[in-house]
């Protein structure tokens, strides 16, 4: 009876026991048909970290494993795509860093060797620029020429020999200054535009080349003997040059033209003597020393007696044609001693017809010559004397206290002449 109620007990404990077996299992694998469904969504939304965790919490449930490595994938594609972008932002260190927590992923490794390879480059444009700024324009040219098509080297190498070609044409225009060759010059740093101080070196170089003609026309003045005009020009021209000495130079042409020009115009007036010394004192100006000869030529009267006898004529030649007062400034008297001459009366002279009388004035003395014999009487004491003046006898002034006197150098005495007291 005993063995029967313990067989019966056991027999409800088996049964109670696979009851609860069966329970359960039923219980464990709806939960995690649940926790898949939430790994899934968490996937869908793009929460991959949360997914893979999800995943692998579902141990070998279904296909949680591949799903945790499609989220793990997930991740890794968008950690690359972040780090592309980093890349293409230019901003080379953290795509650098963003690849290298990549691994070998994809093309990771190459990537981190572009993005070297542009900091590299970067800083190389960075130095180049540098050198541009600081006028190094040769090493700049060869920076950005090794620099080839990265950003915009090529023009910047561009730019760099272009500097390199104003500055080389920049210093020719310089030395052509120097050694005042203005046109050329001025072409030159016209040609810069507004490089560095070009323009006002090109003005300089006109300014130059104006003054230069100025100059030129202002020596032409001066050989065309315009000399007040050649003043005027040489003055606009302050200190260029020797322009000071020829200002100088043209005033005296000035002073020595009007010297000129009046001993000309007293040689019209037919005043002889004032032009022969005029012509004389300018020197070998111009022709000045010819007209001076032709002056004193001029200065020389051929006078001829057209009556006889010369009674009363007195102290002076006025029977002649001429006045000689008027051509030679003085009046004339007749020779004779001082000593006894101022005592004398002049009386009568006589020379035949067509006797002539040259009188030149030579070094301040007037100079008379007769081409035939003369007479001449005059009184001293109530006595009459007479003198005899020969062919070609030169008779030379002398002054004294009455004036000019004319002293024969050779005389012929028809009657003694008076004793002296």
């Amino acid at each position: 009876m005993y063995r029967q109620k313990t067989k019966k007990m056991i027999s409800m404990a088996v049964v109670l026991c696979l009851f609860v077996l069966t329970l359960f299992p039923l219980a464990g694998c709806s939960d995690s048909k649940e926790r898949y469904a939430e790994a899934e969504a968490l996937l869908g939304e793009g929460k991959y970290e949360e997914a893979v965790a999800a995943f692998e919490a579902l141990g070998e449930y279904k296909d949680a494993p591949e799903r945790a490595e499609e989220a793990r994938e997930a991740i890794r594609n968008r950690d690359y795509r972040a780090a592309e972008a980093l890349f293409e932002d230019g901003r080379y260190e953290e795509a650098i860093a963003a690849f290298e927590k990549l691994g070998g992923y994809r093309e990771s490794s190459a990537r981190m060797e572009e993005a070297r390879e542009e900091i590299r480059k970067q800083q190389s444009y960075d130095e180049a620029v540098v050198l541009l700024n600081d006028a190094k324009y040769e090493e700049a040219a060869e920076a950005f020429e090794a620099l080839r098509d990265y950003k915009d080297a090529s023009v910047r190498a561009g730019e760099a020999r272009e500097e390199i070609r104003k500055q080389q044409n920049y210093d020719e225009a310089v030395v052509l200054l120097t050694n005042m060759k203005y046109e050329e010059a001025a072409i030159a740093f016209e040609a810069l535009g507004d490089y560095k101080d070009a323009s006002a070196y090109a003005k300089e170089a006109r300014e130059e080349i104006r003054k230069q003609q100025s100059y030129d026309k202002a020596a032409a003045l001066m050989t065309e003997e315009k000399y007040e005009e050649a003043v005027a020009v040489f003055e606009s021209l302050g200190d260029y040059k020797d322009s000071l000495k020829f200002i100088v130079e043209a005033k005296e042409g000035m002073r020595k033209q009007k010297s000129y020009d009046d001993a000309a115009l007293l040689m019209k007036q037919e005043k002889y003597r004032q032009a022969a010394e005029a012509f004389e004192a300018l020197g070998d100006y111009k022709d000045a020393s010819t007209r001076a000869v032709e002056a004193r030529e001029n200065d020389t009267l051929i006078l001829t007696v057209e009556r006889i006898p010369m009674q009363g004529f007195g102290n002076n030649f006025s029977f002649f044609p001429v006045n000689l007062t008027d051509e030679f400034g003085t009046d004339i008297i007749l020779p004779g001693d001082m000593d006894w001459f101022e005592n004398a009366k002049f009386v009568s002279g006589y020379a035949p017809p067509g006797t002539s009388f040259r009188i030149s004035n030579e070094n301040g003395h007037l100079v008379m010559e007769l081409n035939s014999m003369m007479s001449l009487i005059y009184s001293v004491g109530g006595k009459e004397y007479e003198f005899g003046i020969g062919p070609g006898t030169q008779i030379v002034t002398r002054k004294t206290k009455k004036g000019y006197i004319l002293l024969p150098e050779e005389t012929v005495a028809l009657s003694p002449p008076p004793t002296k007291n």
